[in-house]
């Protein structure tokens, strides 16, 4: 427990810093799947560590080890954590908790929101396609949370209108690619994680990124033509320019948004390439976080175990 526990610390402190050259990397298909499984380990590694360290200290408040029936003065002789680190680690761990509530309330929210206006334009709809009479240029993609249907595809009539029938085939080929993988739970799994591990607050902006090019590459395959595709972004995004911005649509994800441009230039450049090398070096960092953590937990038991056995 000397070294390993801080293996978790290490791995989460990296993460923060290797996510967007990861994202750079990765193809936008795999990339998101792999920023968040990552990111999701990496957060639990992390609290996991915050915890085993705080419980050093708190296991030696003379309450507690009497309830437990372990000794003070040998985890005091025996302890290999320093109390400031693990009283540091505790503020941390109340601090995380504090985060994570507080973005679960907001994503509940936003679930909720999401909810209310997928039952309000399901009579519109009553299918996958719903067209709003509003000159607003706007187009984005709703989970219907409901289990006869997948979601939605909101288009405004003023989208229809800027774009031209080839166009709308790739809005409605990358819209269709979002509810057909699941990408508002994606965004979602990655805005929790981040809560969890500070470190990764550029995650969830980059997920989003990833997300609109996951499902920029899916349109372009459709079409089987890539500058259709950007041809189409980019004709939306400058007619939106001209509306004020949307309101807010909870977790539905929008054809158009901050990194259009990005896209664009994405669309226009060869297709990305997979890395199986960065994949296998991923897997194996993965492989060593778990095996440090599980191995740090066993040696925390073992400590409290011999405070227990020593007891008098």
């Amino acid at each position: 427990m000397r070294l390993d526990v801080y293996v978790p610390v290490l791995a989460a402190l990296l993460m923060g810093v290797a996510v967007r050259p990861l994202a750079r990397l990765l193809p936008p298909g795999i990339g998101f799947r792999v920023l968040v499984a990552v990111g999701l380990i990496s957060a639990a590694g992390w609290v996991w560590t915050l915890g085993l360290l705080a419980w050093t200290a708190v296991g030696q408040i003379p309450l507690v080890a009497r309830y437990g029936g372990w000794s003070v003065p040998v985890l005091q002789a025996d302890n290999p954590v320093a109390a400031p680190i693990a009283y540091t680690a505790a503020a941390a761990l109340a601090v995380v908790t504090v985060l994570v509530a507080r973005a679960s309330i907001r994503r509940l929210r936003a679930v909720a929101h999401s909810w209310k206006l997928a039952r309000s334009l399901a009579p519109a709809g009553g299918g996958e396609l719903v067209v709003l009479p509003d000159p607003t240029v706007e187009a984005f993609a709703l989970p219907s949370f409901d289990r006869r249907c997948r979601g939605h595809i909101v288009v405004t009539a003023g989208m229809l209108r800027a774009l031209d029938p080839a166009e709308r085939r790739v809005l409605f080929a990358h819209e269709r690619a979002h509810l057909d993988g699941a990408h508002h739970w994606w965004l979602l799994a990655a805005q929790l994680t981040a809560a969890a591990n500070p470190f990764l607050v550029r995650l969830p902006a980059t997920v989003d990124h990833l997300l609109e090019r996951a499902a920029d590459e899916t349109a372009a395959t459709a079409v089987t033509d890539r500058c259709l595709a950007a041809r189409a972004l980019a004709r939306a995004g400058l007619a939106a320019l001209h509306h004020p911005p949307a309101p807010a649509r909870g977790i539905a994800l929008a054809y158009t948004g901050s990194t259009t441009e990005a896209r664009i230039t994405a669309l226009l450049a060869p297709p990305p390439q997979s890395h199986r090398a960065l994949l296998a070096i991923l897997v194996m960092t993965v492989a060593l976080v778990v095996v440090s953590a599980a191995d740090a937990g066993r040696d925390l038991e073992t400590l409290f175990e011999l405070a227990m056995h020593t007891r008098g």
